[in-house]
């Protein structure tokens, strides 16, 4: 019950934190922050029959490489190493299908594209030189990128506000040694008696009566 009070109490204080962080937040965004680019590219890889398991993330898995990461960097003459280049780059396989998607994320949107699309194009070569399965580009990533939306950002910070706001509240009401209603005392001890406080002109009263 202390905790329900003390955070009714603290409501607008917690009101603030929460919408100071979120403003912060979307001035970071909008401001601070370069834009970014998703661009997907999809393969898909028939099935091979001797292969045991989930067949689509053994053909992701194949694609994944750091040697075709490698390839791709040298084709797009990229001024970056794989590591740089794997922090840009999802490749992962669709579930229950046997579809490949490569996501990637830059902050240059034809870069974007042009890796994603370098990928799709070098893992189909790989797969059909392995596998022989016919795999193909069935979506090239200029069809598929889009601007990654900011509202995470915002959604973050507010969820940082709450959290600094909770936090403050309670060591607050933890560190307040004070006595604000008859409550806190009825909560945890029997109350005998009540003992009424008198200002000078409530005994001038009595008197009178």
């Amino acid at each position: 019950m202390n905790t329900i009070r003390s955070l009714r109490k603290n409501l607008y204080t917690i009101v603030i934190f929460v919408l100071i962080l979120g403003v912060l937040g979307f001035l970071y965004a909008k401001f601070l922050k370069p834009d970014s680019y998703k661009a997907e590219a999809k393969i898909y890889a028939e099935s091979v029959e001797q292969m045991k398991g989930d067949s689509a993330k053994t053909f992701a898995e194949t694609v994944n490489t750091n040697s075709l990461k490698k390839q791709v960097i040298e084709n797009l003459s990229l001024n970056m190493s794989i590591k740089e280049l794997d922090k840009l780059v999802s490749i992962k396989a669709v579930e229950n299908s046997q579809t490949v998607r490569i996501t990637t994320v830059d902050t240059i949107e034809l870069r974007a594209s042009d890796i994603s699309d370098e990928i799709a194009d070098l893992g189909v070569k790989k797969l059909n030189d392995l596998y022989k399965n016919n795999a193909r580009v069935i979506d090239y990533s200029y069809q598929n990128t889009s601007k990654v939306s900011n509202a995470r950002i915002i959604y973050i910070s507010m969820l940082i506000g709450l959290i600094i706001a909770l936090l403050f509240n309670y060591f607050t009401d933890v560190s307040d040694q004070k006595i604000h209603s008859i409550d806190q005392l009825t909560d945890k001890y029997n109350i005998l008696a009540d003992i009424p406080r008198f200002e000078a002109g409530d005994l001038n009263d009595i008197e009178e009566n």
